[in-house]
Order: C-alpha cells, then sequence, then structure tokens
C-alpha cells in the first residue's frame, strides 16, 4: 500500500487552460523570431522576402496588452471544483486586466533562419497563412486558424529600421464559448553581437 498521497488530476479545462498558457508562451517567442524577419512559410514563397537584418545574437523587448475573456465556455467552467475556477478566473483576472506586460528575450537568429522563414509554421490542417507584404524593410502577415472551439487571427507587422533594429505590432484575436480575448503587441529588437 502506499502511503504517499498524489494530487488530484488536473480536470480537462485546467490541462486546456495551461496548454494554452503554453501556446502563448510558444506563440511570443515566435513573435520574437518574426521580428526579426523569420516570418516562415514552411518553404520559401515567392512572395516573401526577409528583412535585410544582421544575423547573430538579438536582444528583443516585446510589450504585450490584453484585454476580454479567455474564450473558456461558460458550461466548462461550471464542471470545475470551486478551486480548480478559482485558480483559473484569478490567473484571467491578472492577464486581461488591460496593463501592459513586458517581457525581454535574446535569441539568435541565424542566415539559413533568415533565407528561408524555417521558425514559424502554423497548423496546415487549422491555420492558414498570407504574406499581405514582403519587402528587405518590412513584412505583413495575416494568419488564421480555426479549432474545434476557438478561432484565431493574428495580423503581424514587422519594420527594419535599419540592419540592426526592427521593429514591429502584433493583433491577436481569439474567439470561442462566446467569448473573446484580444492582444495588443509592439515589438522591439536589436542586434547585440554575430554570435
Amino acid at each position: 500500500v502506499d502511503s504517499e498521497t498524489k494530487p488530484a488530476p488536473e480536470s480537462p479545462l485546467i490541462e486546456r487552460f495551461n496548454r494554452e498558457n503554453q501556446q502563448e508562451d510558444e506563440m511570443r517567442n515566435t513573435l520574437i523570431a518574426a521580428m526579426l524577419g523569420i516570418v516562415a512559410l514552411g518553404q520559401t514563397s515567392p512572395t516573401y522576402q526577409p528583412l535585410a537584418v544582421k544575423t547573430g545574437t538579438w536582444e528583443s523587448k516585446l510589450v504585450i496588452t490584453q484585454s476580454g475573456q479567455l474564450p473558456i465556455p461558460e458550461d466548462k467552467l461550471a464542471r470545475l471544483t470551486p478551486e480548480q475556477r478559482a485558480k483559473i478566473e484569478a490567473a484571467m483576472r491578472a492577464r486581461m486586466n488591460g496593463q501592459p506586460t513586458t517581457r525581454t528575450f535574446q535569441s539568435c537568429l541565424t542566415s539559413d533562419e533568415l533565407a528561408k522563414g524555417a521558425v514559424f509554421n502554423p497548423d496546415k490542417d487549422q491555420c492558414t497563412q498570407k504574406v499581405l507584404n514582403s519587402t528587405s524593410s518590412a513584412v505583413e502577415v495575416q494568419i488564421n486558424c480555426q479549432q474545434p472551439e476557438m478561432q484565431t487571427s493574428d495580423h503581424l507587422t514587422f519594420t527594419a529600421v535599419d540592419s540592426g533594429n526592427v521593429t514591429g505590432t502584433g493583433t491577436t484575436t481569439i474567439n470561442g464559448g462566446g467569448r473573446t480575448m484580444t492582444s495588443n503587441s509592439q515589438f522591439s529588437s536589436k542586434w547585440i553581437s554575430s554570435t
């Protein structure tokens, strides 16, 4: 007989909430990479032209403001224990308060990544991506995803101010369960070194 107390398994909704948080972190990192001109198309597209920027180590600052409600249907929230629901609602209030959150990252951009655009590959079964504009100084992309219980729309713009500085913006809207969440992002990246 095992005398250790094992924690109760998380509900599917808690697991989904945690998965969405992980996806948001992955998207944030993807936006940083995309800001450096690596908005990928899965394969190099004739309409894609990488930004004229240096390769190497970049430092990126991302400011995100979120508002609205996490797109979780009320009937699914109702199935949670009071503790689980309180945990999710507290996290939602903390994130959706309209106050900006700033994150700073360092990443390495290789010439292969820059040329091929090999970082961001949206799920081809659920997402479509359209390059709206692509020059050596500006990239604009629209990404739309349809998942079983939610729809996501991303509009991203990036501008190479010069070969060592990139700025950009992003707007993400997620709809599901009668709720909408909006995330507005501003980016700035500066080249640090060639290694």
